[in-house]
């Protein structure tokens, strides 16, 4: 389910299996994947895959190398969907090891922007190629 700020509440309340940090080709990749295996998760994007800018995706398992990084990002997200996966377009403003839990508190929106936090039992990075580490 695609979530908004109208239905956030909710979700915030349960505990999701994993919580992926990163909608570009990977993060996708591995919500499907995660999905197919009937476990719930979580994909937090804050939108600037850089795949998004790409005009030709090569390598790409079983895409034709003159596949845009756009049509891959949308197709990703509409198969991931379909399958039950939750999506939050958000900003990760810290991630905190509980032990039993990572609690990953989010900024939502940019402009009168709120704050949830969402629970999972592992969480994956991929936020691709990034100029700066988070730390851990």
């Amino acid at each position: 389910m695609k979530l908004k700020k109208q239905n956030l509440q909710e979700s915030t309340d349960k505990i999701y299996d994993t919580i992926i940090v990163g909608g570009g080709a990977g993060g996708l990749s591995a919500g499907i994947y995660l999905q197919r295996y009937l476990l719930n998760t979580l994909i937090i994007d804050k939108g600037k895959a850089r795949s998004f800018w790409m005009q030709e995706l090569h390598n790409y398992l079983g895409l034709p190398p003159d596949t845009p990084g756009r049509s891959v990002l949308r197709q990703g997200k509409e198969h991931y969907l379909s399958i039950g996966g939750d999506l939050l377009d958000a900003f990760v403003e810290e991630v905190i090891d509980e032990g039993e839990t990572f609690a990953v508190r989010v900024k939502v929106g940019r402009n009168n922007s709120e704050y949830y936090t969402f629970r999972a039992k592992y969480l994956i990075a991929a936020s691709g190629i990034i100029d700066y580490l988070p730390a851990l």
